[in-house]
């Protein structure tokens, strides 16, 4: 049966691109702070500074830019079918990106590097695991070291507190509690080091009765990596920007920021004699739209020029580096250093096929997510945390879910992966069709016992942090898609 969904047109917090193109032309107002992105560090920024007061006394203005849409639970994809029109995508080749240019899912595949970062109100917290796990303090460079104090770890649990944190969380689920689910258990299985395994502290709701009355419980589906359609994930929408909102910020989507470049407050060229801002280029995410807008009058041809008397850039690791690489010109200089030593987190991925034990880590788009009949649990519920030693970089071990829209796609790519792994093995048995009796199942096709048997988990190590973050020739002249960045790091499978 297929699960009610809430229109994409309504809205909590934001307001649309356009809406704001209107009110510009009828107020050229120049803001106090313009903040370009709702992650963590923008939705941060945004809930600290609302509502502040200049020095007459008055609100300062501001206003946040998100290139995403503002998803509300139900709106995100929650079947296979529905992906398509939620992803953006960016080959190694690209002159414009393709798909859906305000979706969900950006999609990077670079010829080193490929990156799935999300696009939406919100950033990455509305497709990240959840996940609020504290620094190796001890593992930061030397160079750093004397930056880890005790004042340092407090803003570390005050953060927690802000975003809504809740330590170890599945232990409290009133639905796991000592009942754990099966991909904890057997992560905790491969246990290399004593006292190593850790369940997780998570931003997701786990009360049976929430007090916030927007937030519902936890239904253990599993879809936290496409988007919690039940609404139990503290996603930045939830808190900060909400904090933001009600302050007086404000909120619109579906633009896209280009360059920014110093000017008068006239919008004149800058000169020592005259005021200065920011004047920051903005356009429509959706190039349908962006289109529109430019085929209009001469005089909304192009972006739209936004001004500020100071600007913060929280884009993220892609973004707000393509930004300023885009902004270079003779009269606006940045380090030499600007795109370079980009890093991966180490991050790698590995999946064990075929455990002894059944582990229920891929979720089943046709079970309903508002009941618990998946029992698969958020992303991730636990880890291991191997420490530093004197021969070895420590490194985190989480287990992973499978959310119900990728069940199809990771079931192929696992099978395809096993069957290229065996195909120098002879192999001397009676296969069957996957609906009959008697024999072997046919290697190549997807087991269901199989899969209910695979673990995913991820390794997050260190790398050498030497990318280097670029952008095609062709973009650095006409400045007209964002998203186009390339990482380029031909060593990054060797860590080097």
């Amino acid at each position: 049966m297929a699960e009610m969904k809430i229109p994409h047109e309504r809205r909590w917090l934001s307001r649309d691109f356009s809406d704001l193109i209107r009110k510009q032309k009828q107020n050229k107002e120049i803001y106090d702070i313009v903040i370009v992105g709702s992650g963590y560090g923008g939705a941060m920024a945004a809930a600290k500074l609302a509502g502040a007061k200049n020095k007459e006394g008055q609100p300062i203005s501001i206003c946040v830019l998100e290139r995403g849409k503002e998803y509300l639970p139900g709106s995100f994809p929650s079947q296979m079918a529905e992906l398509p029109g939620h992803v953006r995508f960016t080959g190694p080749d690209a002159k414009e990106p393709t798909g859906n240019g305000d979706g969900l899912f950006d999609v990077r595949i670079g010829e080193d590097v490929c990156a799935l970062l999300a696009n939406g109100l919100g950033g990455g917290s509305l497709i990240n695991a959840a996940v609020m796990a504290e620094p190796a303090w001890g593992t930061f460079d030397a160079r750093l070291a004397p930056l880890v104090t005790d004042d340092l770890k407090r803003h570390y649990k005050t953060v927690k507190k802000l975003l809504g944190c809740v330590d170890k969380a599945m232990s409290i689920h009133p639905d796991v509690g000592e009942n754990a689910l099966k991909k904890t258990v057997a992560l905790q299985s491969l246990e290399l080091e004593p006292k190593s395994f850790h369940l997780a502290d998570l931003t997701i709701e786990v009360a049976a009765q929430p007090k916030d009355r927007n937030l519902k419980k936890c239904t253990l589906c599993g879809d936290c990596m496409t988007g919690c359609n039940i609404g139990a994930k503290k996603s930045l929408d939830t808190n900060l920007l909400l904090t933001a909102h009600q302050a007086g910020a404000e909120i619109y989507t579906g633009a896209s920021v280009l360059k920014l470049k110093r000017v008068a407050q006239d919008g004149s060229k800058q000169s020592a004699s005259k005021p200065s801002c920011w004047e920051i280029d903005v356009v429509f995410s959706d190039e349908h739209r962006r289109s529109l807008h430019n085929s209009q009058t001469s005089e909304s041809k192009g972006p739209i020029k936004l001004r500020a008397h100071k600007v913060i850039l929280a884009a993220g690791a892609f973004g707000s580096p393509e930004i300023l690489l885009r902004s270079q010109s003779r009269g606006l200089r940045f380090s030499a250093r600007l795109g370079q030593q980009f890093s991966c987190n180490g991050d790698n991925i590995a999946t064990f096929y075929k455990l002894k034990n059944e582990v229920n880590a891929v979720a089943d788009e046709t079970t309903p997510i508002t009941d618990l009949g998946r029992r698969v649990g958020p992303t991730i519920t636990s880890m291991l945390d191997i420490k530093k030693t004197a021969s070895t970089q420590g490194f985190l071990i989480q287990e992973f879910s499978i959310p119900g829209p990728l069940k199809r796609l990771f079931e192929e790519v696992v099978t395809t992966s096993n069957t290229l792994y065996g195909i120098t093995t002879a192999d001397c048995s009676t296969h069957r069709p996957a609906n009959s009796e008697g024999g072997e199942l046919d290697p190549c096709a997807v087991d269901e016992k199989a899969i209910r048997h695979t673990a995913l988990v991820g390794v997050i190590g260190h790398d050498a942090a030497n990318g280097v973050l670029k952008l095609p020739e062709s973009e650095r002249r006409k400045k007209q898609y964002s998203g186009m960045i390339q990482v380029v790091w031909p060593d990054a499978r060797r860590g080097k």
